[in-house]
């Protein structure tokens, strides 16, 4: 969706996500808007992204990536009702014409992107492990084993794989973020797992945000309730990454035993009420 600065005029049209595609783009913008410096709005949908994503940093074009449930409510702001991708194209169009230059601050990390599809594969992976270890479960009640044989061999082949694939990221977190190993060697209740599937998706972001806005992001911040006088139980907030919050909430349950700093936080905020 084309949108210039009176939010007046756009018209959309459709291009392969192929850099072709992306050239015929540029080009039409420089064609239809001369004076104007691009700036781009994408809607982070798993990897149909990627390839724009990367174009964009690699020609030094501004954009911003969007969480889906970003341009669901500012599409109820501005009151476009309804869902599809024509209301969607022009919902991005209208938020991203409202920012300013300082936040197109998203960019295309190669080694990043990397480590994420390791870390992907992974949960994949055991996933696979999972589901194998309990089909071999129910072959014990038959007769002929050659099948038990087979998902027993699937097994050990998946978990070598597994077990390889974990060495060979573990090693390129190491290089991409030295901190994670003084974190495994400081902090108790956080491992090489955890860090692996966490700091991807995080770390990338301290540079630009502050320690609350990376609450937010995760979903850690407690959400109010108050009515007048009345003021009910903080509870969690439903928003937010859950992966990241499982991954933390097991963390916790550790920490809380093994670690006395955390320990000691955790109790002083059971006597503040706090939930």
């Amino acid at each position: 969706c084309f949108l210039n600065t009176t939010f007046k005029d756009s018209f959309y049209k459709e291009y392969p996500n192929s850099v072709k595609g992306f050239n015929l783009l540029i080009a039409d913008i420089a064609l239809l808007y001369p004076e104007l410096i691009p700036h781009f709005g994408i809607e982070s949908t798993s990897m149909y992204m990627k390839k724009l994503e990367k174009y964009l940093t690699d020609n030094d074009l501004p954009y911003i990536l969007y969480n889906p449930r970003v341009i669901s409510h500012y599409g109820k702001v501005v009151k476009i009702q309804g869902k599809t991708d024509t209301k969607d194209f022009f919902v991005i169009s209208h938020i991203t014409a409202t920012k300013n230059e300082t936040e197109f601050i998203s960019s295309y990390n190669i080694d990043y992107e990397d480590l994420r599809q390791r870390t992907t594969t992974i949960m994949m992976i055991t996933k696979i492990e999972t589901q194998l270890k309990n089909l071999e479960k129910t072959l014990d009640e038959l007769e002929d084993g050659t099948l038990k044989e087979q998902v027993l061999a699937l097994i050990r082949s998946v978990r070598v794989s597994k077990e390889k694939l974990q060495k060979q990221s573990t090693k390129k977190m190491q290089s991409l973020y030295p901190v994670s190993e003084i974190i495994i060697n400081k902090i108790k209740g956080i491992g090489t797992g955890t860090l692996l599937h966490l700091l991807p998706k995080i770390y990338h972001q301290v540079e630009y945000f502050t320690n609350n806005q990376i609450t937010a992001f995760i979903g850690l911040n407690p959400t109010q309730y108050q009515s007048g006088k009345m003021r009910y139980k903080d509870k969690m907030n439903m928003f937010g990454s859950k992966e990241i919050k499982k991954m933390l909430f097991m963390c916790s349950q550790v920490a809380v035993r093994f670690n006395p700093i955390i320990k000691t936080f955790y109790e002083g905020l059971l006597k503040k009420g706090k939930p």
